[in-house]
């Protein structure tokens, strides 16, 4: 009877092939402020499969010579801090291995030093790397020059990242020119301050200086911070993306854009590029999407809208807006079970939900809801594909013929904490 070693190499590649664990595929096609849970509960169920494809082949010399670059390939270590110190150091002491790399998911430790990892980026194969817990304050320490030379990464996300602006600024300058970067900013880290020196404090503005290596090629842009812990943390300015000439996909926390005050005039800290927005509050009840009797609420979004209907409209290439704000307040409720005086209503109460009465909304069949009529008509007046999810009995979509919509419209079926 033929064993598993009589067959072809090609067909031992193929029977590891449904062995090995696979990156995700799609990261972007879930909510993107559950980007860190969503990688890390696959890398952790990629991890339990890659470690039964190190025992097959570690087996037998001849497994080990065919199959070492399925090994090596997809290397999901985010969840094993022990694991990831292991195979840094096998890299570095076996650069071969280091050729299979493509995809790497590493867990540092929080004293981690640029030279402890610097070597990844300059595997040969390598083009998506993702990092947790990257927490240094200054620059590397080298001996001699520091690392010169393009990284052939392309697609880099910093997982809950407390790096001050002169480590992360000298980390993003290792990519030769980044396709892709998704950043998770711990901005506790950066209250922090080294005896002597003044206390630093996160600021979007040190973000954007760190990321403008890159503003001639990031075409997507991820950028959210960790649950809080506490309401009303963390507000700062918001971050200016004009010169970013080749971004075409933001997603970002509500905080970023727009800062507390949320009078920001975003339309003007955006590029021309733009093609599709995505908007998370992760502050609700401090900071919320709609307020009882404020018509102007939110303000950056309604600027932004008055903007694409306006003559002068530079981000004419923005198709698609979606904004999550978990939010069930209780005005909502009220003016939904008042009833209706929309025909001697003159339209201008937040509470008038029937505004473009005749646009037949889509998206979730339990859901009727539709934003206040101010809000909703510069919605439709724009053009655009528009989402909005406050709650899972309100939610609304819109996607009109001519539009493109989103890729994946999760919004229509997902409930919050699945």
């Amino acid at each position: 009877m033929s064993g598993l070693l009589d067959l072809s190499n090609e067909l031992l590649v193929e029977v590891c092939s449904y062995l090995r664990p696979y990156p995700l595929p799609n990261i972007a096609g879930r909510p993107f402020h559950c980007w860190t849970r969503t990688l890390g509960e696959h890398d952790g169920a990629s991890f339990a499969k890659l470690q039964a494809v190190n025992s097959l082949v570690r087996s037998c010399r001849h497994l080990y010579t065919v199959l070492v670059g399925e090994l090596y390939d997809y290397v999901p270590l985010l969840t094993s801090h022990r694991g990831a110190k292991r195979f840094m150091r096998t890299i570095a002491e076996n650069n071969e291995l280091g050729d299979y790399v493509r995809y790497a998911s590493i867990h540092l430790s929080r004293d981690a030093t640029i030279t402890d990892f610097y070597h990844l980026f300059w595997l040969p194969s390598l083009t998506v790397l993702d990092l947790r817990e990257y927490g240094a304050w200054k620059a590397g320490q080298w001996e001699g020059d520091s690392p010169v030379g393009p990284s052939p990464v392309q697609t880099l996300r910093l997982l809950d990242c407390g790096a001050h602006e002169e480590a992360l600024a000298e980390l993003l300058k290792f990519p030769q020119a980044l396709r892709e970067l998704w950043y998770e900013a711990d901005q506790g880290e950066w209250d922090g301050n080294l005896e002597g020196e003044p206390a630093v404090e996160f600021t979007c503005e040190a973000v954007r200086r760190c990321m403008a290596v890159h503003a001639g090629s990031l075409a997507q842009l991820v950028f959210t911070r960790p649950p809080l812990v506490h309401e009303g943390l963390g507000y700062s300015d918001a971050i200016d993306l004009e010169d970013f000439d080749h971004l075409r996909s933001l997603s970002i926390h509500q905080v970023f854009l727009a800062g507390l005050i949320s009078n920001t005039h975003v339309s003007q800290c955006l590029p021309p590029t733009l093609e599709e927005l995505e908007v998370f509050y992760d502050d609700s009840g401090y900071v919320n999407l709609l307020e009882e009797g404020d018509i102007s609420h939110p303000h950056w979004l309604l600027t932004l809208l008055e903007e694409l209907v306006g003559q002068n409209n530079k981000l004419k290439q923005l198709k698609r807006i979606r904004i999550v704000a978990l939010e069930w307040d209780t005005w909502m409720e009220d003016e939904e079970n008042a009833e209706d005086d929309s025909d001697s209503s003159d339209g201008s109460s937040t509470g008038d939900l029937q505004g473009s009465g005749d646009v037949q909304l889509q998206g979730h069949p339990s859901s009727s809801w539709r934003p206040p009529r101010l809000l909703l008509d510069l919605l439709v007046e724009s053009g655009i594909c528009f989402s909005i999810f406050l709650h899972p009995q309100r939610r609304a979509r819109l996607t009109p013929d001519h539009v493109k919509g989103f890729a994946d419209t999760w919004e229509d079926h997902w409930e919050p904490g699945s």
